[in-house]
């Protein structure tokens, strides 16, 4: 009994001085919330809307860039997207989406121009006006944008996103699909 007292001393000794050895720093965070205008370039579903607007929230960790490299960052952004109709007889649309993002700032340390690039994997839950119930998709979509930082603590964002959504149906081959253009203007809190 002795023994495991003074083996289980030690253990907890030694982790605790590895424990205080060590610094723990937090992982930086920024939070950005983007207003859009979404055009579709292909409609999922006949006499629907094709041009809306949109407003995103995103919430990211940096991963790597620490000693001065590129930075990168992962992303969870929630939107929601409200297409509007022009003419009569098209319906607007309401598109809920949430997912992962992946964002790669091209040039190394905290320039006042920042270019960056994205890839994003989102899940859409699609709403049809004058149909019931929703349709989930699969969106997967590309970002080209700059910061404009203008303090340590705000930056500015434009970003041009491309986007491929699929509304997979059990039991049917051909999925209907959409192709949209978003061009956003956000801020972000560093």
């Amino acid at each position: 009994m002795t023994q495991r007292v003074t083996l289980l001393m030690v253990v907890l000794s030694f982790l605790g001085h590895i424990l205080t050895a060590q610094t723990f720093d937090r992982t930086p965070k920024d939070y950005a919330i983007h207003l859009s205008y979404n055009h579709h370039l292909k409609v999922p579903f006949a006499n629907t809307a094709i041009d809306g607007v949109g407003i995103e929230l995103d919430h990211s960790w940096q991963l790597s860039g620490y000693q001065g490299g590129r930075k990168a960052y992962i992303t969870v952004p929630l939107g929601y997207k409200y297409f509007v109709p022009s003419k009569k007889g098209v319906a607007n649309s309401r598109c809920l989406y949430y997912g992962w993002k992946v964002r790669h700032e091209l040039k190394k340390g905290n320039p006042a121009w920042q270019p960056f690039i994205g890839y994003s994997l989102l899940l859409d839950q699609l709403w049809l006006e004058g149909v019931e119930g929703n349709i989930i998709g699969h969106e997967t979509r590309f970002t080209f944008g700059v910061d404009r930082r203008i303090s340590d603590n705000l930056a500015y964002i434009l970003s041009l996103d491309f986007s491929y959504i699929r509304f997979p149906v059990l039991g049917v081959k051909k999925a209907p699909k959409s192709m949209e253009v978003a061009l956003k203007l956000g801020i972000r809190i560093l």
